[in-house]
């Protein structure tokens, strides 16, 4: 569905034509903000490459970035430290094997420092903003419903209809929970490996 189908469906539920497209758009920032803090789904992934650069530190993570899954230099994988023993890591106090990363202020601080070399990361992007010039992005082509709960949900608590938000608050984090069950299943379906001897 596109934006203007999840608006218009939207205000069908609730049976608010009046509500503007301006009000609803401000909504569906809510909608997608709450739906990145809860969902991690394979359509979520993405990968970046990052060039490495003489005595440079710290690099900047990809706009859409939501959280790391993996990195590695080289073919070799870092290991995440919290940031403070990367303070001690960089001041020679702490000596771990091999290479570290942490993230600071939605940089990403890398350690031993090297040059020429490629970062590859691979990150949980942000849901595309549904928006006039980009009217559809994965979810609302798949998992339209997702969208019409969560805009229903905002839509009840503008009006001040907690009962009716409570309904459509349970659908969306069903809804929810089902895209990240579906994707699961899909992710590790199959027969399980065994060893064949002789």
């Amino acid at each position: 569905m596109t934006i203007t189908e999840i608006r218009d469906l939207a205000r069908a539920y609730a049976d608010r034509t009046d509500l503007p497209d301006t009000l609803l758009d401000n909504f569906l920032r809510i909608v997608e903000a709450r739906i990145d803090k809860r969902l991690r789904v394979r359509e979520q992934y993405s990968r970046a490459i990052i060039k490495q650069v003489a005595d440079q530190v710290y690099y900047g993570l990809p706009p859409d970035f939501a959280d790391l899954r993996d990195i590695q230099v080289d073919g070799t994988t870092l290991e995440y430290v919290n940031p403070i023993q990367m303070n001690s890591i960089v001041a020679g106090t702490e000596t771990v094997p091999g290479c570290s990363y942490t993230i600071i202020a939605n940089q990403l601080q890398v350690w031993p420092i090297t040059d020429q070399e490629e970062m590859e990361i691979v990150y949980s992007s942000k849901l595309p903003a549904l928006t006039t010039k980009e009217p559809t992005n994965w979810l609302s082509l798949s998992s339209p419903d997702t969208y019409v709960f969560g805009l229903l949900v905002e839509i009840n608590a503008y009006v001040k209809d907690p009962e009716t938000g409570g309904v459509w608050e349970q659908r969306f984090s069903a809804e929810v929970s089902s895209l990240s069950t579906a994707d699961s299943k899909d992710r590790w379906s199959g027969s399980p490996l065994y060893v064949r001897l002789g």
